[in-house]
């Protein structure tokens, strides 16, 4: 059993968690001892200053009045609960997705309109969110912003009301702005998925500014303090790092680096698509809030990050290829030919696009003796491939190595529609054999190494025939 996992997440942020993000000094005298708990600070930084974000989508808009009423974005993220008297009159409210500039954002930001409008009563704001959305985060470590005049970002993580079974971070507002939900902490990943021997760089950053005086503002009321430039967290409070609650060990991947970043590498081989969890446990030294209350002195607090491990993803181009000499010289070359995409994927095998093409023979006449042959058109030759065929993957016993295998089915395959003899005069056509039969197969087969190279694979049936595949990665 892993020592920490999602279900005990929250036992662990209630049972244990310091903040790094540091505490108010109080006494100069102080200062060597808690130099250690108050070098991570922020509130020396400075405010986010960002662009305003560009409208996604259309606006919902909705006609709410003196009664009160409710509005929901489009997308079903945010929604504004007006109460009764908060508005003196009918007014046109309007929710309008944008990019989100805040530091720490998730997913996007949202415009309440009309700009200007405040309320007589405090709004509800109410953000949901995903699991997807907190991915290296945890609820209580959410705050909601806004954006003033001077595209300063304002954020609250003390009176915001997470409601963990919901789902939800809602926030009384008593004014229209572009809005944000966003993580002041969280643990980040450039890439969350990859393939053999790919890299991802791991990092665990902060935005935070311990607020001063928690109840100083009443609810509803929105100078809120400064949100910081996102920055990386110390490495000193950043404990340890872990896969699935273990050391590294090559098989479920490596670590290279320490403190706050680290760089994940996976394992060599992937067999299969599965998720490994990266964690980083950090110290965490200042309370946390939420709907106004402290929550539970903690100690520590375990950040988790899903990486995917994807099997090679394998696309080729083959073509298979007839060829037959016909009198066992380079006089009248039959040759037919089909190709198809074949994509490895989890060690299954996808055909498609498969395109036969009519059988030619170069030149169309030629001469054995003194007479003359010429080639008959036929649209089917000894390779016409159906969409029945069918794939694998094994392992070849000798080489040790991963094979695909191909079994191709056929849809009535013959050899040459025939052809016209003539002889001069004094010859007669029974004293020539006819061209040499080819014969159709209801299937064929072929393996050839699962590696991202081209290939050609020979199978030579007779000293005039063969047919050939050729593979070229995609």
């Amino acid at each position: 059993m892993l020592p920490f996992s999602r279900v005990n997440m929250f036992a662990v942020l209630l049972c244990g968690l310091i903040l790094f993000v540091g505490c108010k000094k109080t006494d100069s005298s102080n200062n060597n001892n808690n130099n250690n708990n108050n070098n991570n600070n922020n509130s020396n930084l400075p405010p986010a200053v960002t662009p305003v974000g560009v409208p996604v989508d259309d606006p919902v808009t909705k006609t709410i009045g003196a009664s009160g009423g409710s509005i929901i974005s489009g997308d079903g993220i945010v929604e504004l609960n007006i109460p009764a008297g908060a508005l003196s009159s009918n007014t046109e409210i309007s929710i309008q997705p944008v990019t989100n500039e805040a530091p720490g954002g998730i997913g996007l930001s949202y415009h309440l309109m009309p700009d200007g409008t405040k309320f007589s009563t405090p709004a509800k704001l109410i953000f949901h969110y995903t699991d997807h959305d907190i991915s290296g985060s945890v609820p209580y470590l959410l705050y909601i912003a806004y954006q003033d005049s001077k595209n300063i970002w304002r954020a609250d993580y003390v009176k915001r009301n997470v409601d963990t079974v919901a789902k939800t971070a809602s926030l009384d507002i008593s004014h229209f702005s572009i809005w944000s939900a966003g993580e002041f902490l969280v643990l980040k990943a450039d890439v969350d998925q990859l393939h053999h021997d790919e890299n991802s760089h791991l990092r665990v950053v902060q935005t935070y500014n311990p607020p001063a005086e928690p109840n100083s503002t009443a609810p509803g009321e929105d100078e809120l303090p400064p949100l910081p430039v996102e920055i990386p967290v110390e490495d000193q409070y950043v404990l340890n790092w872990r896969i699935d609650g273990a050391l590294p060990n090559g098989t479920n991947g490596t670590f290279d680096g320490g403190g706050s970043h680290i760089t994940y590498g996976a394992p060599s081989t992937i067999d299969e698509e599965k998720t490994v969890q990266i964690s980083a446990r950090l110290r965490f030294n200042a309370p946390m809030y939420n709907n106004g209350q402290v929550v539970n002195p903690t100690m520590e607090v375990i950040l988790f990050k899903d990486i995917t491990l994807l099997p090679e993803i394998y696309k080729f181009h083959m073509v298979a290829r007839y060829v037959d000499t016909l009198y066992g010289n380079e006089t009248g070359i039959y040759t037919d030919y089909a190709e198809m995409d074949i994509i490895v994927e989890n060690n299954n095998v996808r055909i498609s696009f498969i395109q036969n093409s009519p059988p030619t023979v170069a030149p169309s006449s030629f001469m054995v003796g003194l007479c003359t042959y010429t080639y008959l058109v036929d649209q089917v030759g000894p390779i016409n491939f159906t969409n029945n065929c069918t794939g694998y993957v094994g392992l070849n016993p000798t080489t040790h190595k991963n094979e695909v295998g191909l079994l191709l089915s056929q849809a009535d395959p013959h050899g040459p529609g025939g052809f016209d003899l003539t002889c001069p005069a004094d010859h007669t056509a029974d004293q020539h054999s006819p061209p040499p039969a080819i014969m159709g197969f209801d299937y064929l087969a072929v393996t050839f190494n699962l590696i991202n190279e081209p290939q050609l694979v020979t199978y030579q049936s007779s000293p005039s025939e063969k047919i050939t595949y050729e593979l070229t990665p995609n």
